[in-house]
């Protein structure tokens, strides 16, 4: 009797075990779908920030051809007058 005794008890600390481990199981896998989301929420981001860098970059280098041909023209009116 006291062998049966010791196999249930074994038994059930077994299934408490098992049970701990579902429950952290369980818990890993919402932090790990968690931490996935955010993952792809700073893709994204990530993209977004890369394209307004890229729109940037190109407004910079207009401005800078705009301000190269006033500077021209600013030279060459001062060449007229000048005259």
């Amino acid at each position: 009797m006291a062998k049966t005794e010791e196999l249930e008890a074994k038994i059930r600390k077994v299934a408490e075990v098992m049970e701990t481990l579902r429950r952290e199981n369980q818990q890993l896998k919402t932090e790990r779908d968690s931490l996935k989301s955010h993952v792809a929420m700073l893709t994204s981001e990530n993209h977004k920030a890369q394209r307004i860098l890229a729109d940037y970059e190109q407004l910079r280098k207009k401005h800078d051809q705009v301000a190269h041909r006033v500077e021209r023209a600013l030279s060459s009116l001062t060449t007229l007058r000048s005259s």
